[in-house]
């Protein structure tokens, strides 16, 4: 940037803030324009190339692109064929969608806002952060092509392997495990334009054990944590779950799956639906609260948990009957007899998978991770604000952030990413574009940007300095 350019706006700026968005505002302005240079060159290349006895050169048309950094005016000629057909050299070799004026990048910055914050807001983000223009209702059309694409591919691989009994395809090499532990809950949201009012998303998550969050810490993360889910009925999350569990791990006839869950009905027939789950438990948390929400507190609670804790399920029902005797109204007596059918019910459940006989790592620890998992996951976003979901909508919004809470997002925003046929070699002037810069310009470059040497010489942020230096030194921008 030139000296007189930056002066010029340090004396016209009031405060940092300023100054950090005129200098951005210039840099984007600067990279635009070496953009649309290169595309230019790429276009006539392109040109000089075609086969001239079939595409016919009928002059030059524009269109705009949004951008991470703003807007890029394409100018690309046009070619008619033999057929009478008409083609955009340079739109098909980048690999550009005829209607797509958003930039893959662009969009993938939308997506990580939506997970957090509405529509709207990601909207407003996206202008107040890039200073580029998009609106709610476009980024929600992002959202329901993307989630529908996604949901598509995982009712493939769900109808192999329930109906053609193939294993899901993987796109990393599976990983034979001895024990895996599986946590599933549901999240309760409002709808709108529904026949019902509440719908639930289903979630779920697996892990291979536990670490320390650092190696003098007191506490503990889940190893290789995965999520699957979404809204389904019942057996179609549980065969969700069992595709995502052979498309990621290898189980041999001595692996054990452990559930872990509240006593929802649907939650207890993942026994039935999934072969590899072993046994389930059920979840601390739900208990303990059954007990602290039935017994108030009571005087008895500590001798429930100690027949709880020895296994004693004859001395339950004992400390059980004598609280009911001790209540005074007939609502609360209830609430007792509820407290001891649901214990009884679940008594093998509430015990450790140790004292049921069932063979655990030596650093088995607790479950329960799913709570705080449904929260960073889903119910931040899909129940702040007195928010209201369609059906479809929830569902495709689900799917992007299962995706991304798995590092697939990127890969699924890929498959979209306007990817480039191979390019030409295109020269500019007496210089490829495509070889490396000469020595005087090398040294030049090492001069003015010295991230270009040393230890983050290698990233992939110093090849473009080095790519938009160079463009710089012989098209210097105009400001």
């Amino acid at each position: 940037m030139k000296n007189e350019t930056v002066l010029r706006i340090l004396y016209n700026v009031g405060n940092f803030k300023e100054l950090e968005r005129n200098i951005f505002r210039a840099i984007c302005f600067r990279v635009r324009k070496a953009l649309e240079e290169i595309l230019l060159l790429i276009d006539e290349k392109l040109m000089e190339e075609r086969d001239k006895e079939v595409l016919e050169n009928k002059g030059f048309r524009k269109r705009e692109i949004k951008t991470l950094f703003g807007m890029i005016e394409l100018k690309r000629r046009y070619y008619k064929d033999t057929n009478g057909t008409y083609h955009y050299l340079l739109d098909e070799y980048l690999g550009i969608p005829a209607n797509d004026r958003q930039s893959p990048a662009l969009k993938e910055v939308a997506f990580e806002l939506i997970q957090d914050l509405s529509y709207r807001k990601s909207a407003e983000k996206v202008e107040e952060i890039l200073d580029v223009s998009t609106s709610h209702s476009t980024i929600h059309n992002w959202v329901q092509k993307l989630g529908g694409r996604i949901r598509r591919k995982r009712a493939e691989k769900r109808e192999r392997l329930f109906e053609a009994g193939l294993l899901p395809e993987s796109d990393e090499e599976r990983e034979e495990v001895d024990h895996l532990f599986m946590e599933v809950d549901g999240v309760h949201v409002s709808l709108q334009r529904e026949e019902k009012d509440k719908g639930e998303i289903k979630i779920g998550i697996c892990y291979e054990g536990w670490e320390k969050k650092h190696p003098m810490s007191d506490e503990y993360l889940v190893v290789d944590k995965r999520v699957f889910g979404g809204v389904f009925a019942s057996d179609v999350f549980w065969q969700e779950a069992t595709t995502h569990l052979y498309e990621n791990y290898l189980f041999n006839s001595e692996s054990i799956t452990l559930l872990n869950g509240d006593a929802a009905s649907w939650i207890a027939s993942g026994v039935e639906f999934v072969p590899s789950i072993t046994a389930w438990s059920l979840d601390d948390f739900h208990w303990n609260r059954k007990i602290r929400e039935l017994l108030g507190r009571s005087d008895f609670i500590p001798d429930v948990y100690k027949a709880i804790r020895d296994k004693d399920k004859e001395k339950l029902i004992e400390v059980l009957d004598k609280a009911k005797s001790y209540r005074k109204k007939q609502k609360d007596k209830k609430k007792v007899e509820k407290l001891k059918d649901y214990l009884l019910e679940y008594w093998e459940n509430i015990q450790s998978f140790e004292d049921r006989g069932i063979d655990v790592p030596d650093e088995m620890r607790g479950m329960g991770a799913i709570e705080s998992n449904v929260d960073k996951i889903l119910v931040i976003r899909v129940k702040n604000e007195g928010m209201s979901w369609t059906i479809e909508g929830l569902k495709n919004l689900a799917a992007i952030i299962i995706a991304d809470r798995n590092n697939e997002l990127e890969f699924k925003i890929n498959k979209r990413d306007w990817e480039f046929k191979e390019l030409p070699e295109i020269k500019e002037g007496n210089r490829s574009l495509q070889t490396e810069p000469s020595r005087d310009e090398t040294e030049v470059l090492k001069a003015g940007l010295p991230a270009l040497e040393g230890p983050m010489s290698g990233q992939d942020w110093t090849e473009i300095l080095r790519i938009l230096s160079s463009w710089e030194t012989n098209n210097p921008a105009v400001l």
